[in-house]
């Protein structure tokens, strides 16, 4: 064993690769951006798709953590099935649903969603009314 190896199993201390850059810390790894959005499935022009939570980083179609339902926009009348205890956990962990999901959510049912956008909306009227009063200029886009 050479003399330059010999520490790496240290406690505390931080491993590095051969060429000096830090490994990444396992915990790091647990703080994830998470999302619920659509997973597209089925053949070409007839799609179906599967409601997913996936890390944000991951493709659309590729690894996901947990499947909470499947949406089929080609029936008529469309199909919606959503495991809503599901979306209520995810959502409760701090999971951000796309828009396209967000829809899909509030018409199975799960008005935790409308009442987080109703908050979100008083929230800026408040802040834009806290600035009008403080004399700031509004912002640009608003």
């Amino acid at each position: 064993m050479d003399g330059s190896r010999a520490n790496c199993g240290a406690i505390g201390e931080r491993q590095t690769h051969r060429d000096g850059r830090a490994t990444p810390e396992k915990e790091s790894l647990s703080a994830m951006a998470v999302k619920i959005r659509l997973m597209r499935m089925g053949m070409k022009k007839a799609p179906y798709y599967r409601v997913v939570v996936a890390d944000s980083h991951s493709p659309r179609d590729g690894r996901f953590i947990e499947n909470i339902g499947i949406y089929h926009p080609n029936n008529e009348p469309s199909r919606i099935e959503i495991d809503t205890d599901k979306a209520r956990e995810w959502l409760a962990k701090g999971a951000q649903p796309t828009e396209a999901v967000a829809r899909l959510l509030a018409i199975s049912g799960i008005e935790e969603l409308a009442q987080r956008k109703q908050a979100a909306k008083e929230l800026r009227a408040k802040r834009a009314a806290h600035r009008e009063q403080a004399g700031a200029k509004p912002r640009k886009g608003s």
